[in-house]
C-alpha cells in the first residue's frame, strides 16, 4: 500500500495513543466504533522503530481501517537536561525511522514532544536543531509541548510563541495542563480509552478546533 498526505479541518476528535493497533481488524473495529477521525502514533528517539513504535504494517492496517494517522517521537525522561546536540541526533533519528515505514517523498508533519526537561536545559536549542533535521528530511516539523511533572520544567508560552514565530514550525499542539496559547490541536481528557467490542486501547483524547486546519499533515492510504 502507498500513502499520501491528507489535511483536516475542524472540528474535528481524534486521540494519540503509545499502543500499538495489533491487527487490521483491531484498526477497523476502533475506527468504526468511536467517534476518532485522526490518531497519532509515536515514533523512536533512536534510529530503528522499536517493538511497539509505529511500523510500516501497524500504518498500513491504520490507514486500510480508514484512520489519518499523525507521528510523533517520543519524549525523553522526566528530568533529562535538553541540549541543541540531542535535538540534532533526535531529529535524524526521526527522520530515519519515518523513512522506514515508507513515509519518504510524502512530506507530512512529524512532531517533536518537549516535556518535563531538567535543570539547565536548552529546549530552544533543541526544538530547533531538531526541526532543522526534519526538514532537511523532507518532512515538516510540529511542536507537541506538555505540562512539567513536579520538579522539572516545561516550554512556557512566550517560548512556544518564539519557536512558531521562527522558520522551523508549522504548528503547534498543547498537552493536558500545558498553556494555551496558538495551537491548532489541544489535548485532553486525558489516560482514557477508546474501545469497540473486542478491544480497549488506552489513549489522551485530541481535538482539532473550529477553523483551524492542519494541510497535508496526516497519511492516509495512498
Amino acid at each position: 500500500m502507498s500513502f499520501i498526505t491528507a489535511s483536516i479541518t475542524g472540528p474535528c476528535a481524534g486521540c494519540d495513543t503509545d499502543t500499538a493497533i495489533s491487527s487490521g481488524s483491531e484498526a477497523r473495529c476502533l475506527f468504526d466504533a468511536t467517534p476518532y477521525l485522526f490518531i497519532f502514533r509515536y515514533v523512536s528517539l533512536t534510529q530503528g522503530e522499536a517493538s511497539g513504535d509505529l511500523s510500516q504494517t501497524e500504518l498500513v492496517n491504520l490507514t486500510g481501517a480508514g484512520w489519518y494517522v499523525g507521528m510523533i517521537q517520543h519524549a525523553h525522561l522526566s528530568g533529562t537536561t535538553l541540549t541543541a546536540s540531542m535535538g540534532t541526533s533526535d531529529g535524524i533519528a526521526a527522520v530515519v525511522n519515518c523513512d522506514a515505514i515508507g513515509l519518504s517523498n510524502i512530506a507530512p508533519v512529524v512532531w517533536v514532544d518537549i516535556e518535563s526537561f531538567g535543570a539547565g536545559s536548552d529546549p530552544i536549542g533543541y526544538a530547533e536543531n531538531w526541526a532543522q533535521q526534519v526538514i532537511d528530511g523532507g518532512f515538516r516539523p510540529g511542536l507537541y509541548y506538555g505540562a512539567a511533572n513536579p520538579g522539572t520544567y516545561g516550554l512556557t508560552l512566550a517560548q512556544v510563541n518564539e519557536l512558531l514565530s521562527s522558520p522551523y514550525f508549522y504548528a503547534a499542539w498543547s498537552g493536558c495542563g500545558a498553556p494555551q496559547g496558538p495551537q491548532k490541536i489541544t489535548q485532553g481528557p486525558c489516560v482514557v480509552t477508546m474501545s469497540c467490542p473486542s478491544y480497549s486501547v488506552a489513549i489522551d483524547e485530541d481535538a482539532i478546533p473550529s477553523g483551524d486546519v492542519l494541510n497535508d499533515a496526516f497519511v492516509v492510504a495512498g
